[in-house]
This record gives C-alpha cells, sequence and structure tokens, in this order.
C-alpha cells in the first residue's frame, strides 16, 4: 500500500469507487523523514524493518552513515539485511568497504550478501572469496549459494575456478559432493564444453 501512496490508482482497491482525495496525498517528506528516523534507530525489530521499508517505498533518503551503522552493528539480522539493501539501492560509496567487512560477518546471510554485492563491484575478487567459502564452510546452503553466484559471473578467473572445483569433484573429493550440482551449472554457464 504504501508503494502506491504518493501516485494512487484512480480507482480504490477495497470499494472500487473513484478517489477524489488523491491530489491529497503529497507527502513533506523532510517531515517524514524526522518521523522515520527515531523508528529506525531504535526499537522493535519489526517496527525498524517496517520503518526501513517505507523509507525505501517513499524514496527518503538514510545518510549512508546511518545505514553503515546498523549493518555494522550486532543486532537483528533482519534490521541489518534491510539497511544493507536499502544502501544497495542508494547506491552508497561505503558499499566496497561494507561488502569486504561483510564477508567476515558470523551469520551466514550477511556473508552472501555482501558476496553479491562484491560480484557487482569487483568479480575477481568475488572468485577468491568464492573459493575461500567453498573450501572452508561448513554451511552447505553457503556453499551452495557461493557456487551458483559463481555461475553468475562471466570471468575468465571463474571459469577456472568452476573447472577446477569440478576436477576435484571427479576426482573423488568428498567434500565438494554437496555443490556438485551447482558447479555442473557454473560450468555450464562458463562456457564449457564438457557439461
Amino acid at each position: 500500500a504504501l508503494s502506491e501512496w504518493l501516485e494512487p490508482g484512480r480507482l480504490d482497491r477495497v470499494t472500487g469507487r473513484a478517489r477524489t482525495y488523491a491530489a491529497s496525498r503529497a507527502v513533506d517528506r523532510e517531515q517524514l523523514s524526522g518521523q522515520l528516523s527515531p523508528l529506525v534507530a531504535g526499537g522493535e525489530v519489526d517496527l525498524r524493518v517496517a520503518a526501513l521499508n517505507a523509507a525505501a517505498a517513499l524514496e527518503i533518503q538514510i545518510t549512508d552513515a546511518a545505514l553503515a551503522r546498523m549493518v555494522r552493528q550486532s543486532g537483528a539480522l533482519k534490521v541489518r539485511l534491510k539497511a544493507l539493501q536499502l544502501l544497495v539501492t542508494q547506491d552508497s560509496e561505503l558499499l566496497p568497504e561494507l561488502a569486504t567487512e561483510l564477508t567476515a560477518a558470523p551469520e551466514s546471510p550477511l556473508r552472501l550478501e555482501a558476496l553479491r554485492i562484491r560480484a557487482e563491484l569487483d568479480p575477481d575478487a568475488t572468485v577468491e572469496a568464492i573459493a575461500q567459502i567453498v573450501n572452508q564452510s561448513g554451511d552447505r546452503f553457503e556453499r551452495q549459494s557461493a557456487v551458483s553466484l559463481l555461475a553468475e559471473l562471466e570471468t575468465d578467473s571463474a571459469q577456472q575456478l568452476a573447472m577446477k572445483l569440478l576436477q576435484q569433484v571427479e576426482s573423488g573429493d568428498a567434500a565438494l559432493r554437496d555443490v556438485w550440482l551447482e558447479l555442473v551449472d557454473a560450468a555450464g554457464g562458463q562456457g564449457s564444453s564438457d557439461y
């Protein structure tokens, strides 16, 4: 409903009648920003996430520094992820630094989101991070997601890593069995004629 607030449809969604009040829906972003800021900064997790969603839907800018502080704080994972996603939509200059920091975060969803951001910013460095995750992470979902991301990268180093890992699987490396299907996709996605 918030995404339609500024430009509502001609007919009401519930009653089906013509709207006459649409012109009065102009939002004073400055005033609303002042009201959203305390909600974003503290309170219940769901309320903070809802305030971040409202800021995104109404295109209200929250400072990059405030969002980065939320991402870095050890708090609710949902808030941290939403703040990171908002930084991406605002095309923040802090993204490269944050993405590098978050690759060492204790929470797997944050590490994966940081990996996706790094893939857009620096694909070659992402390939190295993917190799590290595949070789060191004990979380199967994280390993599978990292290898799936490898399939999306269109670099020579990504193709080389996919082929190297596939060769390890073929030689009997049991540690890579849980990512075998993703490796086949990654090798296929890189234009390999072998798979």
